[in-house]
């Protein structure tokens, strides 16, 4: 048995609306004559060992406060357009909302609406600060900009989350700040992910990032991550990008594969992007993982449980720090290498997880020897990954930084609004 909804949608906790949407995919709908006030998803945590790591946070979290100690007027943040939440900051703590989910139609908006009018009644605030993502299309910052007698705050995808990991633990900065995720709108207009920050409450700086490759058709590279690999061939190997997509995805078409090559060559339709999300959504396309995401993170998930069965004293594959970027072209020839030498696709997959760990940890040591500080924040949807967290614990230890995780919160976008929240009122208490 499972609360119900339809794909994309807040769950149903009408009896006539649930009879209407799920009566046809439902075998049986459990009703009650005392109907539900205010709907609330399950919570989903992953356990791993000694490992815990928050994904959604709903029942049983719903609506436990978090003391910050920023001062200043009442702030309404409202996340992002994936797994989305809202939260207050009122009198030194901020009450984030149960899991809404993605902003993607009408009925997540109008649930997600009226959820905030509901914690604004239930918690008496009324905010004069309302805080935004940079990304002008997501439906949470049009929201935003239609409020009206109100401030508003934009605050950069990556900083929110470092700043959510700070506000959790009660860690004052500056810190660097380890931000993997899919996508996210970056301060100079590409696609964000995988971001090393030197942060604080109010601002950033950008450390570290992988070597940007275009994204191409846009969301479609999400659903299709052959399309990432072959962007990632492309940027890696030139004219042979072609030929290898076509031995190593054998599923790829010619066709497709000159298409994709061509709109990654000229840019069409093929914005700039860094995202750690996606360079794991590349890898696990050339190890033979699904051509089809149905679900988000799918290609990701299997390249972990790929790696899961490889070598457990895994070796990085080779890699090249520069000037502030993580180049990952040697990365990507050796895993054509390696493959079409015969290595097989778990080891491979353990290598590549290795790989990242050690790359992560050499650029944050150097941010550190650089004058930075010690504590490292790790955030991001890609944090849901336990092999890569557990092994970047043990190796950011080892080299004298101190990593810090969340605890209750998502480090995916479910915890965003609790950072930007924390960015907007340290920013509004200190203009």
């Amino acid at each position: 048995m499972t609360s119900g909804n339809l794909a994309e949608e807040p769950i149903e906790h009408r009896d006539e609306e649930a009879r209407r949407k799920l009566g046809a995919i439902a075998d049986r709908i459990l009703s009650h004559n005392r109907e539900i006030a205010v709907a609330c998803d399950d919570s989903v945590v992953r356990v791993d060992g000694e490992l815990v790591i928050p994904v959604r946070r709903a029942r049983g979290y719903v609506p436990r406060s978090v003391p910050v100690d920023v001062e200043g007027p009442s702030v309404l943040a409202v996340g992002a357009q994936q797994k989305s939440t809202f939260c207050l900051l009122r009198d030194g703590e901020v009450i984030l909302s149960q899991h809404i989910g993605d902003l993607d139609s009408a009925e997540t908006l109008d649930y997600f609406d009226r959820a905030v009018a509901h914690f604004q009644e239930l918690f008496e605030v009324r905010p004069e600060v309302v805080v935004h993502d940079l990304h002008p299309g997501y439906l949470a910052t049009q929201w935003a900009k239609s409020r009206g007698g109100v401030k508003l705050v934009a605050v950069q995808h990556h900083h929110a989350h470092v700043a959510s990991v700070m506000a959790e633990l009660g860690l004052e900065g500056p810190v660097i700040g380890v931000a993997y995720d899919g996508t996210g709108y970056g301060a100079d207009g590409t696609v964000w992910g995988g971001e090393i920050l030197l942060a604080d409450r109010t601002g950033f700086e950008r450390a570290y990032h992988l070597r940007p490759v275009p994204l191409p058709g846009g969301e479609g590279a999400i659903r299709r991550p052959a399309r990432m690999a072959i962007a990632h061939l492309v940027d890696a190997l030139g004219d042979e990008a072609v030929n290898v997509a076509r031995r190593l995805m054998p599923h790829v078409s010619e066709t497709e594969a000159r298409v994709v090559a061509r709109q990654a060559e000229r840019g069409i339709n093929s914005p700039l992007c860094s995202s750690m999300g996606r360079l794991f959504d590349a890898v696990a396309a050339m190890l033979g993982a699904t051509p089809e995401a149905t679900y988000e993170g799918q290609p990701a998930m299997e390249l972990e449980a790929m790696a899961d069965g490889g070598a457990a004293d895994a070796e990085p594959l080779p890699f090249l720090l520069d000037n502030g970027v993580i180049d990952t072209r040697p990365v990507v020839r050796a895993v054509v290498e390696e493959t079409e030498r015969g290595l097989e696709a778990a080891d491979l997959a353990a290598r590549f997880h290795e790989t990242v760990v050690q790359f992560t940890v050499q650029a944050c040591r150097r941010v550190r020897d650089g004058g930075g500080p010690a504590d490292v924040v790790l955030c991001g949807g890609v944090m849901q990954n336990a092999r890569l967290v557990g092994r970047l614990l043990e190796g950011l230890t080892e080299a004298g930084l101190r990593p810090h995780l969340h605890r209750e919160v998502p480090p995916n976008d479910g915890g965003l609004s609790l950072g930007q929240a924390v960015v907007g009122a340290s920013r509004v208490a200190g203009s």
